[in-house]
């Protein structure tokens, strides 16, 4: 059986680059760019807005590859899911560098999201006590001292 990740689509996915080969050769030369970029930001990691833009751009990139991946496989759905996922990201780096107070109001939704997550993994089946339920709970506590 043929799937996107064995030996038998690998003919197919080559025939897609040559066929694209352009787009692809732009693609990489783009990625490129941007690891340079990352390559020349200097940060200090007592400059938060700064780490955390340096961190939204590690994002991008990791996306931004993934997408060439899953143009390779002809996945194009998934693919303009990750653009607006990319989209997004850049939204949010926008806001990061110009809006005043938009970093510690982005640290601190992450950090309500992150408890509520924590908390819903805290079920009346857990064994109060466990090293699980210990760990998650410390992790509850770590949120709410950051707020």
């Amino acid at each position: 059986m043929t799937t996107f990740i064995n030996d038998g689509f690998c003919v197919w996915r080559e025939r897609n680059r040559e066929w694209h080969r352009d787009l692809f050769a732009l693609h990489e030369a783009i990625d490129s760019l941007g690891h340079t970029a990352l390559g020349l930001t200097g940060f200090s990691q007592d400059d938060k807005l700064k780490m955390s833009v340096v961190l939204i751009l590690v994002r991008a990139l990791s996306m931004f590859e993934a997408m060439h991946l899953l143009a390779e496989r002809g996945l194009i759905a998934e693919f303009r899911l990750l653009g607006r996922c990319l989209l997004e990201l850049a939204f949010n780096l926008g806001a990061l560098i110009k809006a005043d107070g938009f970093f510690d109001e982005y640290v601190a939704k992450s950090l309500r999201e992150r408890k509520k997550l924590l908390e819903k993994t805290i079920t009346p089946n857990c064994v109060p006590g466990t090293a699980d339920t210990a760990c998650v709970q410390k992790e509850i506590e770590a949120c709410n001292g950051r707020h």
